[in-house]
């Protein structure tokens, strides 16, 4: 029984992604990088609570965070001896009711530790309960199967810690694979 909720669960999950990734989905450059064949598609279009700013020295900052969250861009199955690529999103969002956060760096390491892009090249303010999502391709391998991000952000007050997750999703032919990871903190920006 359980088996068939997961499945039903995840025919859902993945209706709501193509359907959201067809009509949606709209291609920007966030960044330069060596590599620029790599784009960060934002998966949903910016709004009037997010906005990009300049950080100046006067800006008190109360508090902050840097959060590592794991990325897949493949699965290896049949005794490693195939891989499975996966689409991720990385989902930043803004949990306080009433503050702003805002977001300096997403910055995307491969599995050897190697920066191969930041998605974000000036900080983005996110109202309250404002969610900002970076996509990656199927087809983008370049992080492997080790890749993450790092998503760092600080706030002006103390404000509830965002939730910063990645969604995998895999779908060929018949077959799909979805799952998620979370975010962990690795720093925190207190003054």
């Amino acid at each position: 029984m359980k088996q068939i909720f997961q499945c039903i669960f995840l025919t859902i999950a993945i209706t709501l992604l193509w359907s959201c990734t067809s009509t949606q989905i709209i291609q920007q450059p966030l960044s330069q990088s060596s590599q620029d064949n790599n784009t960060a598609i934002a998966v949903n279009s910016p709004s009037a609570q997010e906005t990009e700013i300049i950080l100046t020295e006067n800006l008190e900052i109360a508090t902050g965070q840097t959060i590592y969250v794991p990325i897949y861009s493949h699965v290896y199955y049949a005794n490693q001896q195939r891989i499975y690529n996966l689409s991720a999103t990385l989902s930043i969002r803004n949990t306080d009711l009433t503050n702003s956060i805002i977001i300096t760096a997403v910055k995307y390491y491969d599995t050897d530790g190697k920066l191969v892009k930041q998605y974000v090249q000036n900080p983005l303010k996110l109202g309250p309960l404002v969610s900002r999502d970076f996509y990656l391709e199927q087809k983008d391998t370049t992080g492997g199967s080790g890749a993450n991000f790092l998503v760092e952000w600080v706030a002006e007050k103390q404000v509830n810690e965002p939730i910063v997750e990645a969604v995998m999703v895999g779908v060929s032919g018949s077959q799909a694979v979805a799952f998620s990871s979370s975010g962990k903190v690795i720093q925190n920006k207190i003054k």
